[in-house]
């Protein structure tokens, strides 16, 4: 939205902003179909990619903030409570976080360029399985256990996966790395259209077509022979004795080194009595 004015009252700065009429794009408790968070997760990306082009980030991300415009359908970011610069981490000091949505650094004051991400990816597991982030269980690395509320494909649920891992650097960095394993077939990291193919549609293996019988009888193949190994030659006299050499030598200091704890324990006690 257009920013229309700004001023300060009792202390406080407030910011006046363009009203968007619309709705929440995120409406609680509804359940999305794979269709529906796809379509809302690029149009968000696509606009979290502009903000972080020009160097912002909302920081801040959570369902109040993306609502849908009723003149064209739009996706649009209605609530810039907290936009700014940041350079590498930020302090989130006097920032309002709703909880859940956030990584778990933020609730300390942290907050990095990818915990947009995060919180895009916390509003669309929300979107699928109607259920508020802080509520679904974690495993004992915190990551989140949510596949088992809806049905998603794996490429889906890998990118989900990824974008709400606990550690930023696991994450994925910016919203045009999401936005290109979108573009890749298969879930992310894997083989591509190759690996796809060969697995057929759905993800399954295809079944191996029978072979016909050949009219001419196998051949054997022919038996392998191992090859010969040498056996090892035994050391020669000149290397057993340098061997024998260095163990007696060793030998001999070690029982130097005793002797001469001995000599000054017992030169000790002479001077003691």
């Amino acid at each position: 939205p257009h920013l229309v004015d700004d001023f300060a009252e009792g202390g406080c700065f407030y910011l006046v902003q363009e009203f968007i009429e619309g709705e929440s794009a995120l409406i609680p408790g509804s359940g999305w179909d794979e269709a529906q968070a796809r379509q809302f997760l690029v149009e968000a990306l696509k606009l979290l990619d502009h903000l972080h082009q020009h160097h912002c980030y909302c920081l801040a991300l959570d369902p109040s903030c993306l609502r849908r415009r009723h003149s064209d359908g739009k996706i649009v970011l209605a609530d810039f409570s907290f936009v700014k610069t940041p350079a590498g981490a930020t302090e989130a000091a006097g920032v309002w976080l709703v909880p859940g949505y956030m990584p778990a650094r933020a609730r300390e004051g942290v907050l990095r360029p990818n915990s947009d991400i995060h919180a895009l990816g916390m509003l669309v597991i929300q979107g699928l399985t109607g259920i508020h982030p802080g509520m679904l269980p974690r495993d004992n690395s915190s990551r989140l256990l949510w596949r088992a509320q809806t049905q998603v494909s794996d490429q889906l649920g890998a990118i989900l996966d990824k974008m709400v891992l606990p550690y930023f650097r696991d994450r994925y960095q910016s919203a045009q790395e999401v936005l290109a394993d979108f573009s890749r077939p298969g879930r992310p990291g894997d083989g591509g259209a190759g690996e796809l193919l060969s697995r057929g549609a759905g993800g399954k293996i295809a079944p191996s077509l029978p072979l016909s019988p050949s009219p001419h009888p196998p051949v054997s193949p022919p038996p392998e022979v191992s090859p010969s190994r040498s056996l090892p030659l035994p050391p020669s006299p000149l290397v057993l004795g340098v061997i024998c050499l260095a163990v007696a030598g060793i030998a001999a200091l070690a029982g130097m080194q005793k002797w001469q704890r001995f000599h000054a324990a017992d030169k000790y006690i002479e001077e003691a009595n």
